[in-house]
């Protein structure tokens, strides 16, 4: 070899030690996961695997700083002077002769990796099929305890990414999260493209912190972006698992470790998002919010191949949050901002609503409910609604209008469908806070004129 023995030793080391560590661990987990005949057992062997992927994709990473080196060796020898290669029996065309056989090798060897991550994923598919249906030889498939996550797992459907990244640009407003995300598409993409050509990848964190106030979007675009992530094969499922400080902090010593692992646990192959987050680090010395973030931290960079986490909350208080930690201001380095709905929007997602449900609004019923979004806007403070203060304007509005229609005699198909100014409350539900609108002194909508 024209590299040095040593070098090229620890190659051959690498390479024989990781062959047959992963040939023996893979035959156990497929031993493993065809004789587990109980759920209990079937989500300790998907763990496992779980587990099995991360140190595969480790090794990955491993051998691509070999490569590296190796390329450096190569590179180093091939410029050098005519002379000096003829003196030391060499020539450019063998110098890059054996540098194109051994990356060849290696990459041989990535693949190889890359094919062991697909298959492994593709006994997980299987697994949670069996999971979810009895007949197919698992017995007594109950769930895994819940934690107090106030939303269940969402499920990821296989989507193109196309399709995702419309839907996605079809939501209203949001244009910076928009275009923050198209840029880390693009970005991922072209990786993608370097991978494929034997070029180095640049290795990115994805977690991420949105910043916003309520009622902006930050879920539903959490879930779109599991869908892309899957869409890109970078998440193994593309779900999304919904969590706040309640599902993550137990009141025991011991516990708090337990819970967060389980949650994790449950999020592999997707994303965990994790609501007012900044709430971890808001507790007494004596809670347990601080053991939950140590946690975490172990945990994504465990799994950080096949795991994203998304911590969201406002914006002040996120960024104290972050700050907490050295952490944590380390691993999440992906920021996305977003705005609160202006009225213009507020007054499409409206219509947006109405659309949905079969209602449509009168000239006039328009003209007053933008009057009434400018004026929720002008006096917006923290607990301001955005999308949830639009939803309430709609459901109330509904509710005037059937009060109205019940009272008369005859009612025309159309005006089922007709909300009018009428029907556009001034407030909702007689309380500010139930529309988002925040406390005031002084009620902001005396200075609405009737319509």
């Amino acid at each position: 070899m024209l590299i040095s023995d040593t070098l090229w030793n620890e190659v051959l080391s690498w390479i024989n030690q990781s062959t047959a560590w992963i040939s023996s661990r893979s035959e156990q987990l497929q031993k493993d996961s065809e004789n587990a005949r109980s759920a209990e057992a079937a989500r300790r062997v998907e763990f496992e695997i779980r587990q099995f992927i991360a140190e595969l994709l480790q090794k990955k990473r491993e051998l691509s700083c070999l490569a590296g080196r190796v390329r450096s060796a190569y590179d180093q020898l091939e410029p050098r002077e005519p002379d000096w290669l003829g003196r030391n029996g060499l020539s450019r065309a063998v110098i890059r002769q054996e540098k194109s056989v051994v990356s060849a090798k290696m990459k041989e060897y990535s693949t190889m990796l890359d094919q062991q991550v697909v298959r492994l994923r593709g006994v997980l598919v299987e697994i949670d099929r069996q999971l979810q249906e009895p007949s197919r030889g698992i017995t007594n498939p109950q769930e895994p305890a819940q934690v107090t996550s106030q939303v269940p797992k969402v499920k990821a459907e296989d989507r193109p990414l196309e399709e995702l990244l419309q839907e996605l640009d079809s939501l209203i407003g949001l244009e910076a999260v928009k275009s923050d995300i198209g840029d880390l598409v693009n970005f991922l993409k072209i990786q993608h493209m370097r991978k494929a050509s034997g070029l180095p990848v640049v290795e990115v964190s994805l977690h991420s912190v949105f910043y916003g106030n309520p009622g902006t979007g930050k879920t539903t675009v959490a879930r779109l972006m599991s869908g892309i992530y899957k869409s890109m094969n970078i998440l193994g499922k593309g779900h999304l698992v919904e969590t706040d400080r309640a599902g993550l902090v137990a009141g025991y010593v011991g516990q708090t470790a337990l819970k967060v692992t389980d949650l994790v646990k449950s999020a592999m192959g997707g994303i965990l998002f994790i609501d007012e987050a900044y709430s971890l680090t808001t507790g007494s010395n004596q809670d347990y919010g601080g053991e939950a973030i140590a946690t975490l931290l172990k945990l994504m960079e465990d799994h950080r191949d096949d795991l994203v986490v998304i911590v969201a909350g406002y914006t002040d208080k996120m960024e104290t949050f972050i700050s907490s930690n050295p952490g944590l201001r380390s691993r999440f380095t992906k920021f996305f901002h977003f705005d609160d709905y202006d009225p213009p929007q507020l007054t499409a997602i409206f219509r947006r609503f109405a659309d949905k449900e079969g209602y449509s609004l009168t000239p006039e019923a328009t003209a007053k409910l933008q009057r009434l979004f400018e004026q929720a806007y002008a006096h917006r403070d923290t607990a301001f609604g955005n999308a949830r203060l639009a939803r309430n304007v709609f459901e109330e509005a509904i509710g005037n209008q059937a009060n109205r229609l019940v009272k008369m005699r005859k009612v025309e198909p159309q005006a089922l469908r007709l909300i009018d100014a009428g029907d556009i409350p001034f407030q909702a539900g007689n309380k500010q806070a139930s529309m988002g609108l925040g406390q005031a002194e002084e009620p902001w909508w005396r200075g609405l004129s009737r319509a």
